[in-house]
Order: C-alpha cells, then structure tokens, then sequence
C-alpha cells in the first residue's frame, strides 16, 4: 500500500518535489543518516505548523550545521504543508521513502501516475 497525495491541484505534487529536491542536494551533501536525523522533528512530533518548521530548522542546524537559508525555510514549510495535507502517517512513509531511496524521482515515482513526464521503460 503506498501513500498518495490527495492534493485537488497540481500543485501539491509540485510543491512536494520542489521542497524534496532542496533536501536531495543536503542529503547528497551530508549523508542520508544526518539528513534523517535533521528532518526527524518535521514527521515525528505533532505539533503546531509554525513550531514544527521552527524544530526542523533547529534540527538541521544542529545536525547538518546548515545556515537554514531561505529556501530551505521555504521547503520546509512546504513540506509541513503536505504533512497537514495527507496525514501524518501518509507523510511519514512517503519522506522515509525519499531519505531511504536515491532520488526524488523514485519518490515521485512511487506516488502514481500524474502530470508529469513519468515514462516506464
């Protein structure tokens, strides 16, 4: 059973793999464990939007070491958004799924068939 989004536009695909591409670049960067353990606060506590990015950026600073940019920030939220949007169990596998694999297109790949250009070979 995979995890969808549920999103009504196209967007929320988009916004996904856009915020998963910032953390492909730090997990390239810095090792999937430490990228795991910097995002760890995003999907494993239940808290308010804003508290919950706030924690990752504390988290990433503090494992990763990173200056938390804006895009980062940006991504962040995004993903916070998604989290909100399908579920905290949902979201959960689908980001295990990202730091467990080697790129967001496995990801994308694995969320179904959608308006991008996924061709299977």
């Amino acid at each position: 059973m995979h995890a969808t989004l549920t999103g009504d536009d196209d967007g929320a695909l988009r916004y996904f793999e856009q915020a998963l591409t910032v953390f492909e670049e730090e997990r390239n960067q810095v090792g999937i464990g430490r990228t795991h353990s910097g995002l760890a606060y995003l999907f494993t506590r239940r808290e308010q939007p804003e508290q919950a990015v706030e924690h990752a950026l504390i988290s990433l600073q503090v494992f990763l070491g990173l200056q938390a940019p804006s895009e980062i920030r940006e991504a962040l939220r995004l993903l916070e958004r998604q989290r909100r949007h399908v579920g905290h169990d949902a979201f959960h596998e689908l980001l295990s799924l990202h730091l467990d694999s080697t790129s967001v297109a496995n990801v994308m790949q694995a969320l179904g068939p959608g308006d991008t250009d996924a061709e299977s070979s």
